[in-house]
């Protein structure tokens, strides 16, 4: 039962997230004649996907999923996929896929109609909420008392966009 869920959920992740038939196939074909897969992982963005410094090496829950992925290609095309990381940041990974210089992007990458209209979405796997951090002693209590305040978000999120709009 549990092989038989772990194939639905990558085979349904693979064929969604790499958008449209006609692409799909030929991204897949591509992947099985070469052998690899190009994954979008970013480098700091913990706990999803992140270097660790006593490995050198990308951790974390995207990447464990990309394992996954990788594991359910590797018995689909009969051989072994090899994982060809990418180093993606909030700005470019939305065009790293739209260009095709990554096949699949495993980030923390929030679904909006705007980045939909570039690229395919996969089924939502992950749902996070988006909070404000403030010093425990803070008077800011409401979005209200936020206003007049310096805000922080990284280049090219969801999050900075809703803070300028």
């Amino acid at each position: 039962m549990r092989k038989n869920f772990i194939f639905a959920f990558c085979f349904i992740f693979a064929m969604t997230f790499f958008g449209s038939v006609a692409l799909a196939d030929e991204t897949m074909d591509r992947i099985n004649k070469t052998g690899k897969i190009r994954v979008g992982l970013r480098e700091g963005s913990i706990p999803f996907a992140f270097i660790d410094p006593k490995v050198g090496k990308h951790v974390g829950f995207s990447v464990d999923m990309t394992y996954l992925l990788v594991e359910k290609l590797s018995q689909h095309f009969g051989k072994k996929i090899e994982i060809v990381p990418f180093t993606v940041t909030p700005k470019t990974r939305i065009p790293m896929v739209a260009n095709a210089t990554v096949d699949v992007e495993m980030g923390s990458t929030t679904y909006t109609q705007k980045r939909e209209e570039v690229v395919d979405f996969s089924y939502i796997f992950f749902v996070s909420e988006t909070t404000f951090l403030v010093p425990k002693d803070s008077d800011i209590k409401t979005i209200d008392d936020l206003n007049g305040k310096r805000l922080g978000a990284a280049r090219g999120t969801t999050n900075l966009k809703a803070i300028e709009d």
